[in-house]
């Protein structure tokens, strides 16, 4: 890879422009995904190995990369995208306190649930050489057999880590058969946040959430997707301990966000120890989960808590597109009625989240609601519910021509605080409508019909 960088020059009256040459054949990791334990005041894990190059400050801010000062023994990955025999290391340190890149051994993985690693490069004990200029870079030659996909730098001691920049040399071994998914066209539960903001690598945009029930972040993949892992980052500040606590991460076909024990996790009742600003938290299975949807669940199964929080700020999900598997599909709602009152454009209208009097529809004991389809063999009917009284029960009426065919309830309980989506499973049950009754008084926002693709 040549880079190629111009530099303006202004002499008196005339400009003249100088042409440099930036050259750096087989560096493998230049500008690829970076992730690091935590991160302090802004100097995050994409610094050391983005360009260009910096070894101090720019402008009045330090640029190298930098682990948090609360949470020690750091660490910085580098995702080579493709399996390599790693041959060699260099790093460039810091033009200020040298000494904080000392004790750190270099590891590689071909896959992060790997329990194995290759050792690339023993714990080195003694400070990389001081960075006078960007190119005062130490070398290091590693051991045989550092094959992997995934390179990582660890402090051994009780220590921060910094980096101004790193790169990366090696033969290619073998393709990956995952890689980040594209989530440009995934959808979010909360119309308020755009998936996509969780793509950036310097924490401008999070979802934060706080409240007394439990809380979730749901993402619609738009299609199944077998996912193998996921990076989170995260604000998980000292002074809020609630931060990243009790997380659950499953993967399913079901667009419910009430926490599910039989579900699929790629994580349970997991509870942070970081104590740094923005930590790294990866979660990572060795037989990938496949599904259309990704739910993310702080839930306390002793009921204890008082205080539920998520604020995330990046998410990077490994895993690739599932062509072969049957998928699921919402089925076109022909009418949505309440007595004489159509109500199809407000149930139907992509908006999960309560916003107000605008996107809900109030269901009372005394009414009924009605939802028709063209003939479809039914997998799941899921709707999304603000309930702010006593816990009730949902009555679910499957008919096919007017005649029923099948009769199933949800409860629905009175810790429901925020929006969320229940659904019900059927098995290959072909029906043509939906009756919703209620005992007690409802406020839905959306209703999805869900059958197998063909």
């Amino acid at each position: 890879m040549k880079d190629v960088v111009y530099f303006l020059i202004l002499i008196y009256q005339t400009v003249t422009i100088l042409c440099v040459e930036y050259a750096e054949e087989g560096n493998l990791i230049r500008n690829g995904p970076a992730f690091q334990s935590t991160t302090w005041d802004g100097h995050w894990a994409y610094r050391g190995n983005d360009y260009p190059i910096h070894i101090g400050y720019v402008g009045q801010k330090y640029y190298c990369t930098h682990t948090s000062h609360d949470a020690r023994y750091g660490w910085w990955m580098a995702d080579l995208k493709k399996s390599y025999n790693i041959n060699r290391i260099c790093l460039l340190n810091r033009e200020v306190f040298p000494e904080r890149l000392i004790n750190f051994n270099i590891t590689v993985k071909k896959n992060l649930y790997d329990q194995h690693e290759n050792i690339c490069k023993a714990t080195q004990t003694t400070s990389v050489k001081i960075a006078n200029t960007v190119n005062d870079y130490e070398c290091f030659n590693c051991l045989s057999n550092s094959i992997g996909s995934f390179l990582k730098i660890n402090q051994v001691n009780n220590a921060i880590l910094t980096l101004c920049d790193v790169k990366v040399y090696g033969e290619f071994v073998e393709e990956r058969d995952y890689e980040v998914i594209n989530s440009s066209n995934f959808k979010s539960f909360h119309k308020d946040f755009i998936i996509t903001d969780l793509i950036n690598t310097e924490c401008l945009t999070a979802f934060q959430q706080i409240s007394e029930s439990d809380l979730f972040i749901r993402i619609n993949f738009q299609n199944q997707v077998d996912v193998l892992g996921v990076f989170i980052l995260a604000s998980e500040k000292k002074d809020v301990p609630a931060t990243f606590q009790n997380i659950y991460i499953s993967i399913s076909d079901s667009p419910q966000t009430i926490f599910n024990p039989k579900a699929n996790f790629l994580v349970k009742d997991y509870n942070s120890s970081f104590n740094g600003n923005h930590a790294t938290h990866t979660f990572f299975t060795n037989s990938s989960i496949t599904g259309s949807y990704l739910l993310i669940n702080s839930y306390d199964k002793t009921g204890l808590r008082n205080v539920y929080m998520l604020d995330i700020c990046s998410l990077t999900i490994y895993g690739h597109s599932n062509r072969s598997a049957k998928e699921n599909i919402k089925h076109k709602v022909e009418a949505i009625t309440k007595g004489s009152n159509d109500i199809k454009a407000i149930l139907t209208d992509d908006i999960y989240y309560f916003q107000g009097i605008t996107n809900y529809v109030s269901l009372l004991p005394s009414e009924m609601i009605k939802i028709e389809f063209s003939s479809v063999s039914v997998k799941l009917a899921c709707i999304t519910v603000l309930n702010m009284t006593s816990t009730s029960v949902i009555n679910i009426e499957l008919s096919k021509s007017a005649i029923i065919v099948n009769t199933t309830t949800i409860e629905v309980e009175n810790t429901i605080l925020i929006s969320h989506t229940l659904c019900t499973e059927y098995l290959n049950t072909v029906a043509t409508s939906i009756v919703l009754d209620s005992n007690e008084i409802e406020r839905l926002t959306e209703v999805d019909i869900i059958s197998n693709r063909k």
